[in-house]
């Protein structure tokens, strides 16, 4: 009576044997298992890791096949003619469920590990949900090491750098230009390509200063500003885009 709650104790004061007793609560409060197992099922089904860790995410989810398992345990064998059969029936029903383990426990893992997966599931037999675990948990310790060494890169600025400055030497030059030119305009000549001066200061127009020795002519060949619309070199799907430009005065490349 001491191990019964105190609201039905009373209701079972008159039994005269214990075992009366336990046989009358079990027959007032079993519930059928159905909507448990059910309610497991579903909840196995789509249990998914998302953003927790390896750790919690398996520990959720051997909480509920712990529980569903008591529901659905492997039956023993009553009749005794299990002791004399050579089949090991047995271990195969034990294994089917151990792989079901590690099967429905993979397929709710976060798809940033879907290459491990792929190598677990390569393998015959599948391993077991420890070693499983433990793989897994040595990928996450990994890729934690990884990102804690990793160093940032400025990825616009090299692409913007490969696209504008096809070799060192040009960008070199490329680069002193444009610090000799920062703060003046951004109008460009069209007889010269040269930026940062009108046709009023142009050399090529009123004459190159005595003693001058700096480059003389267009600066197309050499310059990767000079054209605008024409800074890469042309692939299958820009000729077309190339050959409209064909009949302007400023352009790079020759007809042939």
């Amino acid at each position: 009576m001491n191990s019964i709650a105190k609201d039905i104790r009373s209701s079972l004061l008159y039994f005269t044997t214990a075992f009366d007793i336990w046989e009358e609560l079990r027959v007032r409060y079993l519930r059928s298992d159905g909507p448990r197992v059910f309610s497991l099922e579903k909840s196995l089904s789509s249990i998914s890791q998302n953003s927790k860790s390896v750790t919690e995410y398996f520990s959720e989810f051997k909480a509920l096949w712990d529980e569903y398992i008591s529901y659905r345990p492997i039956p023993n064998c009553k009749c005794g003619n299990l002791d004399s059969c050579s089949c090991n029936i047995l271990k195969h029903l034990t294994d089917r469920q151990q792989s079901d383990y590690v099967m429905k426990f993979l397929v709710g893992l976060h798809d940033s590990y879907s290459a491990v997966r792929s190598q677990l599931l390569l393998q015959t037999p599948l391993p077991s949900i420890g070693r499983v675990f433990s793989l897994l948990l040595q990928e996450e310790s990994q890729r934690s090491l990884t990102n804690m060494v990793g160093i940032p890169i400025d990825s616009q600025a090299m692409v913007a750098e490969q696209y504008h400055i096809p070799n060192s030497r040009l960008g070199s030059t490329y680069a002193t230009h444009f610090a000799k030119q920062k703060g003046k305009t951004k109008a460009t000549y069209s007889h010269c390509g040269y930026p940062g001066h009108l046709v009023d200061k142009c050399f090529q127009v009123i004459g190159y200063p005595p003693g001058w020795k700096g480059p003389k002519g267009k600066r197309f060949a050499t310059m990767p500003y000079a054209n605008k619309n024409l800074q890469k070199l042309p692939t299958a799907h820009n000729t077309a885009v190339l050959e409209q430009h064909l009949d302007t005065p400023n352009i790079v490349f020759s007809q042939e």
